[in-house]
């Protein structure tokens, strides 16, 4: 009989840009998500993050690990995304997931707990 899965209690943003005129953002803590999903551009990221950690009374000491999606998309979008998180990450010493999903949703389903945690993402294209 199959164990059921047992949740991360690790506090996770995950980050897409992928697209070109689209933003989104989720605050995943173990069977909890909060998503912001904008027609923005990628230039707004900070503000939208800032607004996300704000939702659910989280500061960047809260957040276990970024995740931010690598490909496929908008190389302009998926660059800002990166080197954002990228910096994010670096200042607060939080480790970063890079994710190769085909889309965002597909992305939140994915355990984070199981994937590569770095210390920068990269682009792959």
């Amino acid at each position: 009989m199959k164990k059921p899965e047992k949740f991360s209690t690790e506090t996770v943003v995950l980050v897409d840009t992928t697209e070109r005129d689209r933003t989104r953002l989720a605050l995943i803590h173990g069977s909890k998500v909060i998503v912001i999903d904008k027609p923005l551009r990628a230039q707004s990221l900070q503000e939208q993050l800032e607004k996300l950690l704000k939702k659910d009374h989280q500061t960047f000491a809260d957040i276990d690990a970024f995740a931010v999606l690598t490909k496929p998309g908008s190389l302009t979008g998926v660059r800002i995304g990166v080197v954002a998180v990228n910096t994010i990450a670096w200042l607060q010493d939080i480790p970063v997931i890079e994710v190769n999903s085909a889309s965002f949703e597909q992305a939140l389903r994915q355990p984070f707990s199981s994937l590569k945690k770095r210390k920068l993402a990269r682009v792959r294209y």
